[in-house]
């Protein structure tokens, strides 16, 4: 099975209200929609449900190793912001599979900008057939 970093949540290194911060989260859920589009780009959308405690969109499709990756830059506008439905599109054409069924598993995290995990917040398993 092939592990793809497809949800790293990007936090900004921050203070609040010049009080010392750390940042953490609780998770909820994970769910997938398959055979979506976005931009008219056939792809998958995944959806997350947690709470950061620390919005801008910054998405690319590779982490800084290379490895599949979706990331969002948030910033919590409280000192525990509730997100019931973030999600992050990436087309097909960025999983670079070959044909038939391939087993995945999407590692979900809550990252600093800079690098480095905050927290692990789930592994999904899934499957697509090319």
């Amino acid at each position: 099975m092939r592990i793809l970093s497809l949800c790293s949540f990007l936090f900004l290194s921050a203070s609040i209200s010049n009080k010392a911060f750390t940042p953490r989260a609780s998770f909820d859920r994970l769910w997938t929609d398959f055979d979506v589009f976005d931009i008219g780009i056939k792809g998958m959308k995944v959806h997350v449900k947690f709470t950061a405690c620390e919005t801008s969109d910054n998405s690319t499709y590779r982490s800084r190793t290379w490895r599949l990756a979706v990331n969002k830059l948030i910033t919590p506008a409280y000192d525990q912001a509730d997100y019931n439905d973030m999600s992050f599109f990436i087309p097909y054409s960025e999983f670079n599979l070959s044909s038939g069924r391939t087993d995945l598993k999407i590692d979900a995290n809550l990252i600093y900008k800079e690098g480095g995990r905050i927290q692990h917040l789930k592994y999904y398993d899934f499957w697509i057939n090319k």
